[in-house]
């Protein structure tokens, strides 16, 4: 899991044998350690900068940037406003990417994942999808929507340290395929073996199969379909 290397608004940056001090206002930045990728209009602008903290700046004063990478070699800074990109936008040792963080952002019980900038929160309470994907919303957050690779690890590392027993997540299938509620297709690898497997049934929704499912004979991804009246403890999600 990422570190922040930024503590009371005072970011800290290593480079090399020196450390430099940039005050900031309300951010935390995070050093990303993962590859990834960025599409071309995630990309606001790059420039021609003297530092990784004038980078920075550049960075912290646009409300719109959400992340920064920095080319050691060029001493090129280009801000990225993609609110989902959360790791590395190329793999090079040349280039460093930070993500920024609003401090204190999430809602009063709610547990901060540093990687995905997410806030989560489980209640105990058992019930259907329909019922979850409710108390959710009134609660002014959503079931989890795990569209990452970062998001949907750090997701289950949370829940498979708290309980052995499945979730609802914020999926139902249509037509045989499976849809995050954002109309993105789930990513059919991220299911357990032989799943989805309720096809040509109404009314199925998907869920995160819990530990003890040994069943599902995958020890990387969880995700289960089942019909929607099935109860399931929940956790509610804010993306920031």
């Amino acid at each position: 899991m990422n570190q922040p290397i930024i503590q009371h608004g005072i970011l800290i940056l290593l480079l090399q044998m020196d450390c430099v001090q940039v005050t900031t206002t309300s951010v935390t930045w995070y050093k990303s350690q993962l590859p990834g990728s960025s599409p071309d209009t995630g990309t606001k602008w790059t420039i021609n900068v003297r530092s990784i903290p004038e980078c920075a700046h550049h960075c912290t004063v646009s409300s719109n940037c959400r992340s920064f990478q920095y080319d050691n070699s060029t001493k090129d800074c280009t801000l990225i406003f993609a609110s989902n990109l959360t790791s590395a936008t190329v793999k090079s040792i040349q280039i460093s990417h930070y993500s920024k963080t609003l401090v204190a952002k999430c809602p009063t019980g709610y547990e901060h994942l540093n990687g995905s900038n997410t806030c989560v929160k489980l209640f105990p309470d058992w019930l259907t999808w329909n019922d979850s994907y409710t108390a959710c919303k009134n609660d002014n957050a959503d079931l989890p929507v795990l569209d990452t690779n970062i998001l949907f690890d750090e997701f289950q590392d949370y829940v498979d340290l708290r309980s052995s027993n499945r979730f609802a997540v914020n999926a139902k299938l249509l037509n045989n395929v499976a849809y995050w509620e954002t109309g993105e297709e789930v990513n059919i690898s991220k299911f357990c073996q032989y799943t989805p497997d309720q096809l040509n049934t109404s009314d199925v929704c998907v869920f995160l199969a819990g530990t003890s499912e040994a069943w599902c004979n995958t020890s990387e991804y969880r995700l289960d379909d089942a019909e929607c009246k099935h109860s399931a403890l929940r956790v509610c999600m804010v993306k920031l």
